[in-house]
């Protein structure tokens, strides 16, 4: 390779001599009194004009001045102009939802925020609760504000609020509930009670002024020719679409139709001038105070175990005739009938839909392995006879009615223990190719255990195969339960090169209502697999071809 070479002495001059150091000084000074001479023979002071130089120096500064100044008068903030405030002409119409009030004199000019106190202190205070707009002209225009928090309380009482329609409440007119357990969700199923075409609202609730007004987020885009059932204080009224657009100007306003679960319409309508009105502008004192009531759950709910698609109606009576329990009587009441619940190992959520009316609780981990073998029992047949059934009431039947199946068992009144567990599928049988999937999967890696779980797809009528977020031994799973509105229809896990058999872990495992499966000796040409149908810990064996549909498969196991 070809280098450039240089020296770094002759290249910074460190090689010089004292005679050569001094000859370039002579040089250097030589070439700075050239510089100097030529310097001072480029000025001519004969040529320059004083009085002419002064005079340039005065135009430059004259406008370098003027620059400055329009600069600055460019730059310089101008004040905002004070928004004119519109007036509007009297008679003002104030169309609510459900009332129209008409407030002033002919031709008289009045402030909107005027309009809204005079329709207020009429006692349409629901004003104060509502979006406010105006056209310029002689209209305000009332919309449903954003409701309040269904957990909040409502204070000591309440009146609600819709046009001439009035209905008050006090904290004992909602049965055993405390006044500090009565929420807004008790108030707007309280009012519905007497007030039908209201179903399906929620309720915006000021406790300052003791009011509340029903409110409606399901809007309607209005058809001309279609007919509607709109909700007026007087009495409901059919309309076409095109009469209840009439009734409203039609520049720049926006006709908003909301409609109850009652099919039933509430007209507001918006423009783009909205309207601000402060408390004290009406002469509330005070705010709305939002205070969150104890977590209740008001029976009869569903209990809907979504680890395996079990639901159940629950009712006072499950709860020694209480008519809202806590959390802690829904942990209690799982505990004491569901085995999974006791385990301390084992985490749920529970979830609360009040609309629906349902409770969700969801298991949220689980552990399979195979570290002890479990010790045998006895294959139980469908056909189920308890002699002590018959003989006193220690036992009583328990149905667990699933989208997979109907599960069937007895069980003791005292202990909630389960036996002579039986199984009826509703879903089509398992096609045998998801199996050899499944038997694919786990010979991947036999030195450790594997888990998966086999799917009903609800919306596509098909199974699949999902594998759940775990970590594996070559003993042990320890998983998360998967969450999805689909019916769960199989656990299988390997055992890899051991035998295909429930074991210990096994049984403490799997105490929810659900199949099961193990696969073992993955190893081997001749695998060895155990399925089984349990509720609460008890089991009935299920055999291969009961669960798997084989068309095609040559019969890959019996």
């Amino acid at each position: 390779m070809d280098f450039e070479t240089f020296n770094i002495f002759d290249a910074f001059g460190m090689n010089d001599t004292a005679e050569d150091k001094a000859e370039k000084v002579k040089e250097t000074k030589k070439a700075e009194d050239i510089k100097a001479d030529n310097t001072v023979t480029d000025i001519d002071t004969d040529d320059i004009d004083l009085e002419d130089e002064a005079e340039d120096s005065a135009d430059i500064s004259d406008s370098t001045e003027e620059e400055i100044k329009d600069k600055a008068s460019k730059t310089k903030k101008v004040a905002p102009k004070k928004k004119k405030e519109t007036n509007l002409v009297g008679p003002v119409v104030v169309k609510g939802i459900g009332f129209t009030y008409t407030y002033g004199d002919a031709g008289v000019r009045y402030k909107p925020v005027e309009v809204v106190k005079a329709t207020y202190d009429a006692g349409y205070k629901e004003i104060a609760l509502m979006e406010l707009y105006h056209d310029g002209a002689s209209t305000i225009f009332c919309d449903f504000k954003k409701a309040s928090n269904e957990d909040n309380q409502i204070g000591e009482h309440v009146t609600v609020l819709s046009g001439e329609n009035r209905a008050s409440y006090q904290t004992c007119d909602f049965g055993e509930l405390e006044a500090e357990e009565v929420s807004v969700f008790d108030l707007s199923l309280k009012y519905v009670e007497s007030h039908p075409d209201f179903k399906g609202c929620s309720m915006n609730v000021d406790t300052a002024i003791c009011s509340a007004t029903p409110v409606f987020t399901k809007k309607v885009t209005l058809v001309d020719d279609k007919e509607y059932t709109v909700y007026d204080d007087s009495g409901n009224q059919t309309m076409t679409g095109a009469q209840i657009k009439s009734l409203y100007p039609e520049k720049d306003v926006t006709i908003v139709a909301y409609t109850s679960d009652a099919n039933v319409l509430f007209i507001g309508a918006t423009t783009k001038s909205r309207l601000i009105v402060s408390r004290s502008d009406l002469g509330i004192e005070g705010e709305s105070k939002s205070v969150k009531t104890k977590e209740l759950y008001r029976l009869p709910f569903v209990l809907w175990i979504e680890t395996y698609g079990t639901k159940a109606q629950l009712t006072a009576d499950d709860f020694s005739g209480k008519v809202v329990v806590d959390k802690n009587d829904i942990v209690d009441y799982l505990k004491n009938y569901y085995r999974i619940f006791r385990s301390q190992s084992r985490k749920f959520d529970i979830s609360y839909d009040r609309n629906s009316g349902i409770v969700g609780v969801a298991v949220v981990s689980g552990e399979k392995g195979a570290a002890v073998a479990a010790p045998s029992f006895n294959i139980v047949s469908n056909v189920i006879t308890f002699p002590f059934y018959r003989v006193d009431s220690e036992f009583k039947e328990r149905v667990e009615n699933t989208e997979l199946g109907v599960f069937k068992g007895y069980e003791n009144v005292e202990t909630h223990d389960v036996c002579g567990v039986t199984f009826e599928r509703k879903l089509p049988k398992i096609p045998a190719y998801l199996l050899s999937d499944v038997i694919k999967e786990f010979s991947k890696d036999l030195t450790k255990e594997n888990m998966v779980q086999i799917y009903w797809s609800i919306n596509e009528h098909c199974y699949y195969i999902k594998k759940p977020a775990a970590s594996y031994t070559k003993v042990r799973v320890l998983y998360e339960m998967c969450h999805t509105d689909d019916v769960l229809a199989l656990t299988i896990h390997s055992h890899n090169t051991m035998t295909g058999r429930f074991s210990a872990i096994d049984d403490a495992d799997e105490i929810y209502t659900g199949l099961f499966g193990v696969i073992g000796n993955l190893d081997k040409d001749e695998l060895t697999m155990s399925f089984r149908a349990g509720m609460e810990g008890s089991f009935t064996t299920i055999k291969c071809s009961e669960l798997f549909s084989f068309d095609g498969f040559g019969g890959m196991c019996a």
